[in-house]
């Protein structure tokens, strides 16, 4: 299984997160040839959930206002799916060829982009390597939560999280939330030597970038 991560704004989806390997809590071994690809817990599952939960429940109720004229119209994403699609299919295979798995049908990938919509609401938005893209999330807790861990590294997490809290409150601009949800990210990723060691493994422009620029309006 392989989770992808990215945010949306008015004009291109961003990646957010690398894509990390999920496995059942709190380790397994994986059998793979490729050595950035092997033992995970669920620290890899935060590198996700921590943006996730930045999106939906720091940015949206405390200051939605931040993602100021970059909210994206969620009709828009039918726009990009083609693009996304042929994108991710081809980063689906390539994960799948790098380990034993072998075969892309055998190996579930899920890409969840994340936004705010034009009514300032979150929403979020899935691809499944077993059928494509699903219909948006609009509101509510629709996405992904911290799961249980560590205590005291998750107490740390969490005045990460505050630090996000208040530069949304000041209406800080998208590049500087994003930066600081990067850091939450970066974080913990290092809180696992595999995750950290992982390195960049996925792109979803066209240019081997980690943006997708939208067709113009």
């Amino acid at each position: 299984m392989t989770f992808y991560f990215g945010f949306a704004t008015d004009d291109r989806f961003y990646l957010a997160a690398d894509r990390r390997r999920i496995w059942k809590d709190p380790v397994e071994k994986v059998e793979d040839d490729n050595p950035k690809l092997h033992e995970v817990n669920t620290w890899t599952y935060l590198v996700g959930a921590g943006f996730m939960y930045f999106v939906d429940d720091v940015v949206a109720p405390q200051s939605p206002e931040a993602f100021g004229s970059r909210r994206i119209d969620t009709t828009r994403l039918a726009e990009a799916m083609p693009l996304m699609n042929e994108q991710l299919a081809g980063q689906h295979a390539d994960v799948a060829r790098q380990t034993t798995v072998g075969d892309p049908e055998k190996l579930f990938s899920q890409f969840t982009v994340a936004g705010i919509n034009a009514s300032g609401m979150p929403f979020s938005c899935d691809w499944l390597s077993t059928g494509g893209f699903q219909p948006p999330r609009v509101g509510g807790r629709h996405s992904l939560f911290l799961p249980r861990g560590d205590a005291k590294e998750n107490t740390a997490l969490r005045a990460m999280i505050n630090e996000l809290q208040r530069l949304a409150f000041q209406k800080r601009s998208l590049e500087d939330l994003a930066a600081g949800a990067q850091q939450v990210l970066a974080w913990v990723a290092l809180r696992d030597e595999s995750v950290s060691a992982a390195g960049d493994l996925v792109s979803i422009g066209p240019d081997g970038s980690k943006e997708l620029e939208l067709p113009p309006t």
